[in-house]
């Protein structure tokens, strides 16, 4: 509502970066809420847009932010070619005008989407670049943030004792911060690396706080990655078919939200 009001102004004021960035931001919400197509015609919206500012570098900072959140959109929707080639437009622009944030960022993108098509060296390395920019800046949220996604690359590589670590930190920086859904996060994210481990006592409390926390938040994505996890734990105690059960209502989540 306060960025409907926003974009109500802007458009008042014949500010058409202002619009263009401010429905990229709606574009956003309606991606953390698992709207992904609703998201997806906002970035179009705001794209289209900035192609009509005059200003040299507002325009590549609109046409910017927007193609950032269309790339975010792409890798969740697991088109991760068509993500790596808008985030990687983003960044180049991000590069060409100076915006270090914003570099920071685009890099972190990059390393999941590297990630997700298993280059892991790839991804280790985007992420270091960022977090080290990150650390540069003071930027104590995204530090937490590039801690979680280099511990599940380390994760990935079995150094299970590298992702705690980094977990730990992790934990610490967004519960002193506050940061809810980055608790979360890295909550399932240390559940994983346990019942990767084989420790499953250890990973229902750690679900079940995450998903206390995502249900109050209602962010849908999260909650499915979750109920898989649930799933995961069921069968590696034997219950097949609790654990089916949890996949599949996982699996319908996922189709309901795209």
């Amino acid at each position: 509502e306060c960025l409907e009001r926003a974009r109500d102004s802007y458009r008042q004021l014949d500010d058409k970066a202002g619009v263009s960035h401010v429905l990229s931001n709606i574009g956003e919400i309606y991606r953390l809420q698992g709207k992904y197509e609703e998201a997806r015609r906002l970035y179009d919206e705001s794209l289209s847009l900035a192609e009509q500012i005059a200003e040299p570098r507002d325009r590549q900072a609109a046409r910017a932010h927007a193609l950032k959140g269309a790339g975010t959109v792409a890798t969740w929707q697991g088109d991760y070619v068509t993500a790596r080639e808008l985030n990687q437009e983003s960044l180049t622009l991000r590069r060409e005008f100076g915006d270090i944030p914003g570099v920071a960022t685009l890099l972190n993108n990059l390393g999941i989407i590297a990630r997700f098509q298993r280059d892991l060296i790839g991804a280790r390395q985007m992420n270091d670049e960022s977090l080290e920019l990150f650390r540069e800046m003071g930027d104590r949220w995204a530090v937490g943030q590039l801690l979680n996604n280099q511990a599940c690359v380390a994760s990935d590589q079995g150094e299970y004792a590298e992702a705690r670590l980094l977990l730990q930190e992790s934990l610490s920086i967004r519960r002193q911060l506050g940061d809810r859904a980055g608790l979360a996060l890295s909550l399932n994210t240390l559940a994983d690396v346990v019942l990767d481990e084989g420790k499953y006592m250890d990973a229902r409390p750690l679900l079940d706080e995450s998903l206390e926390i995502n249900r109050e938040l209602g962010d849908q994505t999260a909650i499915a990655y979750l109920i898989e996890d649930y799933g995961g734990l069921a069968a590696a105690e034997a219950n097949p078919q609790k654990a089916l059960q949890l996949v599949g209502f996982a699996s319908t989540l996922r189709e309901s939200i795209g």
